[in-house]
């Protein structure tokens, strides 16, 4: 076997124990080179929009990142941001909450923070950039 292919399979176990991890405690696993996300082992699809909010956030776990931020960062928007826009920012968090089962009241993933933005709280199990 080449050394290639050996390196190859080495990387798929690595993701499976990773996936198989992320199942039992119900963590979020992001493959940015591939654009596909999962919560334990089941895959979520997202829009593009979606998934460009999630990996935002997710980079920047810990930290609050303002509605502003996400405007220009994620929908790259550089003008100042009108209620409308506001409210098309939480929007999406919506269904980003939605798809990955978190819960407002009791945020897994992603904390709103009162009239400023948002917050990633939980570890990823892998990002690969």
């Amino acid at each position: 076997m080449n050394e290639t292919k050996l390196k190859a399979q080495s990387i798929k176990r690595g993701t499976r124990k990773a996936n198989r991890e992320s199942q039992r405690n119900g963590d979020l696993t992001i493959d940015t080179r591939a654009r596909r996300v999962w919560v334990g082992e089941q895959e979520i699809r997202l829009t593009k929009l979606e998934y460009g909010v999630l990996e935002y956030l997710a980079r920047r776990e810990g930290r609050v990142v303002t509605y502003q931020e996400l405007w220009r960062e994620v929908w790259k928007h550089f003008s100042p941001l009108d209620d409308g826009e506001q409210r098309a920012v939480r929007q999406a968090v919506k269904r980003l909450r939605t798809k990955l089962s978190d819960n407002r009241d009791t945020p897994h993933f992603l904390t709103c923070v009162r009239d400023v933005g948002f917050r990633f709280e939980k570890p990823v199990v892998e990002i690969d950039s």
